[in-house]
């Protein structure tokens, strides 16, 4: 199953956010699949980050899992 894909060759879209372990999309092609999702890492970002309008850059996310990023 996927886990994020570009629509219109201009809207990325993830289950979760984004990484800040991803350089260039081709970082997300190279998820090994089928997959469990990991406790850390590209995969589990994409499935698990949060979006937080207080902060600022990179922080862990309140549910201690991935990151919140303003």
């Amino acid at each position: 199953m996927p886990v994020a894909a570009i629509i219109a060759g201009k809207i990325f879209c993830a289950h979760g956010g984004i990484s800040p372990f991803i350089d260039k999309l081709e970082d997300i092609n190279k998820i090994k699949r089928p997959s469990v999702v990991p406790a850390y890492g590209i995969g589990c970002d994409l499935l698990w980050s949060d979006p937080s309008p207080q902060r600022d850059g990179w922080v862990l996310s309140h549910r201690g899992l991935p990151f919140s990023i303003q």
